[in-house]
């Protein structure tokens, strides 16, 4: 057997990363790797295959490695991609449905404050005029009758204006009523999809590792 056997010393020679090691020293300790299929199936996902093959394989048996490597890779790339293009699907489908839903609420907002503002600026431009009515006709007694006009100008337009925040507060309540509900159902859907997603995506990326893993052993061993 060409290669020696794979242990902690062995990765540490090879400059493995201090994480690599760790998991190392928890799974095998100062002993040897088993190679067998049991046991490189099991810490497929774990371990990096790709480094080892590439540190502690011979250049054929690595060209040989990269192969089968590469196969996979662009099989598992093609369910993966397959899988994504279907969420995003959704996910755009349902964000254009939640877009629709606002937007329609957002235009009902903008022409409820709208009107409320247009009915404030009719009660206070009359209750203007009634003021400059008022100080034009009572030159003479300017500030007795002017100061009570202006106070009552000022009475009418400011009640007009608390009516006019208030029918426009409620109007961005009932907005931000449907928006929330409208961003719950679409975080719902997205997170649906996103699961169903990853229910294809697991697999297909465990089964890549998993031919990594098993490939890498084969050349190892049969050296």
């Amino acid at each position: 057997m060409k290669y020696p056997p794979i242990t902690l010393e062995l990765l540490k020679s090879e400059n493995a990363c201090v994480k690599q090691l760790d998991l190392f020293q928890i799974h095998f300790g100062d002993k040897s790797v088993p190679l067998t299929k049991e046991v490189f199936t099991k810490f497929s996902s774990e371990f990096d295959i790709c480094w080892a093959a590439k540190h502690l394989l011979g250049l054929i048996d690595f060209a040989e490695y990269k192969k089968v490597r590469d196969t996979a890779e662009s099989e598992y790339h093609k369910v993966q991609e397959t899988a994504y293009d279907d969420y995003d699907n959704v996910r755009e489908t349902t964000y254009v449905e939640f877009e629709k839903v606002t937007g329609a609420a957002g235009t009902e907002f903008r022409k409820v404050s709208e009107t409320a503002y247009v009915e404030y600026t009719k009660v206070r431009d009359t209750a203007q005029a009634e003021c400059e009515k008022v100080r034009e006709t009572a030159l003479s007694e300017y500030e007795k009758v002017a100061g009570t006009a202006l106070s009552e100008y000022t009475k009418v337009r400011e009640t007009a204006l608390v009516e006019c925040e208030k029918v426009r507060k409620t109007a961005w309540d009932e907005f931000e009523k449907v928006r929330e509900t409208a961003l719950v159902e679409y975080d719902k859907v997205r997170d649906t999809a996103y699961v169903e997603y990853e229910k294809i995506r697991d697999p297909a990326l465990a089964e890549y590792n998993k031919v990594k893993a098993l490939a890498f052993l084969k050349l190892y061993k049969a050296s």
